[in-house]
């Protein structure tokens, strides 16, 4: 009878999550575009659906990674319509945050074995304004989280068992692969946490190397046929994007004063518009060698722009000018600042527990590295939220456990 009870008011509170999604969907957010990078995802989408081809911008051939525009042309050929697009892609998206809830649930579960903390941050999940805000947008971000919280599940499974070629290590790769062929942020990442987690759980060195060696030839058959594809376009080994360059130069560069991203203060636009007559190779290669040079050049300035970066990525209130007031900033600052701060908490708490918590942590330290060198913005530090959700719910019923005693 208990068992029951509980599972109406978690399907009460599903129900209640997706009735506020399709409330922010269809009556709060316009009917277009809200982030011009959305544009971009629907002209890809369309441009996948109409031709086949997957370009970016009328000529880019990897300007980023292609899941997000297969799937979106997946839902155009659905709906039919272009003009319908964008509500039956918020619509879909909401149901994957339901399944992102659930995962965090499970997550929880398999690092801390405690039901009620794996509820908390269910509900918090659900409920949490940046994951309903991005819901709503034409962007990579809730596939991406999608993947990668699926990875990160599988891989729980996976790190339980002695046998490491069981099927969990197959499908943690798997859904990794998803998560690059979304967003190629986290690139070999997961051979490196899965080779970590294993020597973590192990103790054992040569089994870690049988890990990291498996997982990378594993890893490289699930992405090669984006390498072939490219290989045939470039005649060149383009093993991911060729935007890093661009989002690199970005970051640093002696325009750039505050560590911002913005494209129309934070770089030299002159330059940009003499790179953008060149190829895309040539685009990615050129600024590639822009930015080493300056953080060559000058370095007490790369260091202190990282720094800013560094401050931008973990900063309690938005950046953007038009979401730093009002009620963007009240919300933010209200649920980011304690989860953040919880989290912490709970890492100096569970300190000794490594091995459960070495994949989370490699993952936070991986994006905070990666956005000081490149570029940051809250939007890059979202995938990393769900993991502080999950250590701020368990710091909350530590504390609770001993205000009681």
């Amino acid at each position: 009878m208990l068992d029951l009870i509980s599972r109406i008011r978690v399907s009460f509170i599903f129900l209640t999550a997706f009735v506020t999604y399709q409330f922010f969907n269809f009556f709060y957010f316009p009917d277009n575009i809200i982030f011009g990078d959305e544009g971009r995802f629907i002209e890809e989408a369309i441009n996948l659906y109409q031709s086949g081809e997957f370009v970016t911008f009328g000529s880019s051939r990897a300007w980023e990674m292609p899941l997000t525009a297969i799937i979106y042309s997946l839902i155009l050929t659905f709906v039919g319509n272009e003009d319908y697009l964008i509500h039956a892609v918020r619509f879909f998206q909401s149901l994957l945050l339901l399944i992102q809830g659930l995962l965090i649930k499970k997550i929880s579960l398999e690092i801390f074995n405690n039901e009620l903390s794996s509820k908390l941050a269910l509900l918090i999940f659900l409920f949490y304004p940046f994951f309903i805000f991005y819901q709503g947008l034409l962007l990579s971000e809730n596939l991406f989280i999608t993947f990668l919280l699926l990875s990160f599940y599988f891989l729980y499974k996976w790190g339980k068992h002695e046998q490491f070629l069981n099927k969990n290590f197959f499908i943690t790769l798997i859904c990794f692969s998803l998560a690059i062929y979304t967003k190629a942020t986290i690139s070999f990442l997961p051979i490196i946490l899965m080779a970590v987690y294993s020597l973590f759980r192990s103790r054992n060195f040569i089994k870690s190397a049988q890990v990291l060696i498996s997982s990378f030839v594993f890893l490289s058959i699930l992405m090669s046929p984006w390498w072939i594809r490219n290989y045939l376009i470039f005649d060149s080994f383009v093993p991911f994007t060729t935007t890093s360059g661009k989002n690199m130069y970005l970051g640093n560069n002696l325009k750039n004063k505050t560590g911002g991203n913005d494209q129309r203060i934070d770089w030299d636009i002159k330059f940009s518009e003499s790179v953008s007559q060149l190829t895309e190779l040539e685009r990615q290669s050129k600024y590639k060698n822009e930015a080493i040079k300056f953080m060559i050049t000058e370095p007490q300035r790369a260091i202190e722009l990282a720094f800013l970066k560094l401050k931008r990525f973990y900063s309690f209130t938005p950046n953007a000018p038009e979401y730093g007031k009002g009620i963007y900033f009240w919300a933010s600052l209200l649920t980011y600042s304690p989860i953040f701060i919880l989290s912490i908490g709970s890492i100096l708490f569970y300190r000794f527990k490594l091995s459960e918590l070495v994949p989370v942590y490699g993952l936070i330290l991986y994006f905070t590295f990666i956005h000081m060198i490149f570029i940051a913005s809250l939007r890059y530090r979202l995938p990393l939220e769900p993991f502080f959700i999950v250590l701020a719910a368990q710091s909350m019923i530590l504390l609770k456990s001993r205000f009681t005693n």
